[in-house]
């Protein structure tokens, strides 16, 4: 929200700008690119910076106009779908291995883009994930996939990059190769907090979840804050452990696992440099219940108020198959069936956590998943969930303030700008519910709020 205008994508990539006062669409610029979101924009100096399916562009922030386009995909096994980063006059973008025709499909390679605000031409690129652990097999690189970001980075006064860095793949194995030993060793830079200087050169990085074979990206941006009157970089991802660096030499402070966890955290560990015939005697080849997975944890932004940080959190399990493997028949039927079945069940928790001491202040437990993220501000914590309610909890007790229910269900965060709040009801899971960008604002006596389709 810029200058009293709201600016937003959707998940064809379409964007549009509409007035904060008066939910009245100004523009639309259509680009009909389907992608898997979460998507987005950034807007600076007039600019608004955005991305489709294949490409970052610029518009014009008065009308819309394209500036201009670069395509950063190699193949058909690429995409964009996050909200580019822009700082100084670099906006910055990285491509992922996947998108809305499927995702870690093999030969699908991350990079980080720094391009030229104004011209969009290329400054320098950083590759996430090298040859995909293939060392020259072309086999193997074409099973292999990993890497990217769903948020842009962060970045500091000196105009270092910090990012969350997505998982390895394919995601537990293949028949040849379950457990992930098509992608022995530790898997670099996936599942990792990056930083990088201001030129692309890596300063230091913090793997998390080294071999990962459970979908669990650190797929947020690192927060940048202080902690003990020191500078720390905090994220958290789809694992569902939060944790802190300090943001000079990435050195681990604490880290602490968040909503349900049942001794699954180091199974990659198990499996990092087992050969496929060591694997499929492994102690992983029964079937198991992992929690969390694929869309459990920490799965948006977590947020900071300088002492304490909020982080949304799914309480999601699934029983993966016994074969260390999910083969894409199951991903596209009797997987996936599972997984919606146990969305419906899944519940969800709003977690406060000390920065200093990394220590639990409060954790309030909710009947649904939060896909909203965390908003902070006026010591009022924010919050949607996937069940169409919009949440506000007292930052320092975790009492809640509000829980009013939307038109819909959304998996959407919110903004607040001022006395307002903009979200979504994204979401619609029935015919009577209806997906609407919605603004609450402050002393609106009652009235409905606006509303865009």
């Amino acid at each position: 929200m810029v200058g009293g205008v709201v600016y937003t994508e959707d998940l064809d990539s379409n964007v549009m700008a509409i007035s904060l006062a008066t939910g009245k669409v100004l523009w639309r610029h259509v680009y009909n690119s389907p992608n898997e979101g979460p998507d987005g924009v950034n807007v600076a100096n007039g600019t608004v910076y955005a991305a489709t399916g294949t490409s970052a562009v610029a518009l014009q922030g008065a009308t819309g106009e394209q500036l201009w386009s670069r395509k950063l995909i190699r193949n058909d096994h690429e995409g964009i779908d996050m909200a580019p980063g822009y700082n100084n006059g670099t906006v910055y973008v990285s491509t992922v291995p996947g998108n809305a025709k499927g995702f870690y499909q093999g030969n699908g390679e991350a990079t980080l883009w720094a391009l030229n605000a104004k011209t969009g031409k290329p400054d320098w690129k950083w590759d996430e994930v090298g040859d995909l652990w293939s060392h020259g097999n072309k086999k193997l690189q074409d099973i292999n996939s990993g890497g990217g970001q769903w948020q842009p980075p962060s970045f500091d006064s000196q105009g270092n990059i910090y990012l969350g860095v997505a998982k390895p793949a394919p995601l537990m194995g293949t028949p040849q190769y379950p457990w992930g030993t098509s992608r022995p060793g530790k898997n670099l830079y996936t599942d990792s907090v990056v930083k990088l200087s201001p030129q692309g050169k890596l300063l230091w990085y913090y793997q998390l979840t080294p071999h990962d074979l459970y979908d669990w990206d650190i797929n947020n941006t690192p927060i940048l804050t202080t902690a003990n009157g020191q500078p720390v970089a905090i994220d958290g991802g789809k694992g569902g452990i939060l944790f802190e660096l300090n943001a000079k030499t990435g050195k681990l402070l604490w880290k602490l696992p968040v909503g349900v966890h049942n001794g699954h955290d180091n199974d990659g560990l198990v499996t990092e440099n087992m050969t496929p015939q060591q694997a499929r005697h492994s102690k992983l080849g029964s079937a198991q219940t992992i929690e969390p997975w694929l869309e459990g944890g920490i799965e948006t932004q977590p947020a900071s108020n300088g002492t304490t940080v909020f982080a949304a959190v799914q309480d999601q399990h699934l029983k993966v198959p016994s074969t260390g493997y999910v083969s894409p028949p199951a991903a596209s039927k009797a997987f996936f069936a599972a997984f919606a079945a146990g969305q419906a069940k899944a519940t969800g928790e709003m977690v406060a956590v000390n920065q200093d001491t990394g220590k639990v202040e409060w954790d309030d437990k909710l009947p649904s998943p939060l896909f909203g993220a965390a908003t902070v501000t006026n010591n009022v914590v924010v919050t949607t969930t996937y069940n169409g309610h919009l949440y506000a909890f007292n930052a320092s007790t975790g009492a809640v303030l509000l829980n009013k229910p939307m038109s819909a269900g959304t998996n959407a965060p919110i903004a607040v700008d001022g006395d307002y709040l903009i979200t979504a009801a994204s979401f619609a899971q029935s015919k009577t519910e209806k997906p609407l960008i919605i603004a609450y604002k402050l002393g609106a006596n009652g009235a409905l709020p606006d509303t865009v389709p």
